[in-house]
């Protein structure tokens, strides 16, 4: 079907060559039928190729406009009927939606109202409403029309806002005194933590560290020479706690560094102070 439909595309063109009835394009300059042009609304003719081209283009760029392509300046744009002949409907459609929702933002209806999650759109009679109910069937999702997210009463949007910096607070200092307490094999990345036994630790890898100073050693002499070595049997429970603490901290201070809106959180881990 393709084939028999550029071939009736190419013997109407040698037929209307023949006649001299092709067109030049106003952008590349080829020789097309009338049916296969679009024109401005000045009447500048193009090639479909070359209007398709030139639409995909503003369309990527979030344009609602289609400018005429001709080197004059002309100012006109392409209408809807036209744009029709050489966008495919997918993107037609999506086209002509965009081009609808910029009319009607111009426009200023007072009350209209977008979902954050669709492109329904509905006049909200009821000021006093706090919630934006979609009537799209494929959405229908129920949203805060003060911060445009999911709907979340009888929370206030300051409440809903706290409640996510305070997870986000919770999690950076939890992952940071989990990296503090854990030992890390330094040649394939296995997690371990000692629960007794000495300090030189063998991972399944073969490598071998120290659990005190988490630094690779090859024997014991790790623990007997130098001005101070690490101790071979000491518990170090006491000694992670303060690199827990201290890694929180740090933490904290560099979370809340980040998120300056978020001065009035508080956290609350055990062991945190």
């Amino acid at each position: 079907e393709a084939k028999d439909l550029e071939l009736s595309k190419r013997l109407l063109e040698e037929e209307y060559e023949k006649e001299g009835a092709l067109i030049e394009c106003g952008c590349c300059f080829g020789s097309f039928p009338m049916e296969e042009m679009a024109q401005c609304d000045d009447g500048h003719l193009f090639c479909f190729d070359c209007c398709r081209h030139a639409a995909q283009e503003c369309i990527g760029q979030g344009q609602t406009r289609l400018k005429c392509l001709d080197t004059s300046g002309c100012q006109f744009d392409f209408a809807p009927n036209q744009i029709k002949k050489f966008l495919p409907p997918t993107e037609y459609e999506a086209f002509m939606k965009r081009v609808q929702a910029e009319d009607l933002r111009k426009a200023a209806i007072d009350g209209l109202e977008e979902c954050p999650f669709c492109d329904f759109r509905m006049i909200i009679e009821n000021k006093d409403d706090k919630v934006f109910h979609c009537q799209n069937p494929a959405c229908g999702k129920e949203t805060c029309r003060k911060c445009k997210k999911l709907a979340h009463l009888p929370k206030t949007c300051e409440e809903v806002g706290d409640e996510k910096h305070q997870d986000s607070l919770r999690m950076a200092v939890e992952k940071a005194m989990d990296e503090a307490r854990i030992r890390r094999c330094y040649q394939c990345s296995k997690v371990f933590v000692k629960e007794d036994g000495c300090n030189f630790i063998h991972c399944s890898c073969g490598a071998g560290m120290c659990y005190v100073c988490r630094q690779p050693i090859k024997d014991y002499n790790h623990f007997h020479e130098g001005t101070k070595p690490c101790p071979l049997w000491q518990d170090t429970v006491a000694e992670d706690e303060k690199l827990v603490k201290k890694a929180a901290q740090e933490a904290e201070a560099k979370w809340r560094a980040e998120h300056p809106e978020a001065a009035r959180i508080q956290l609350t881990i055990k062991g945190v102070v």
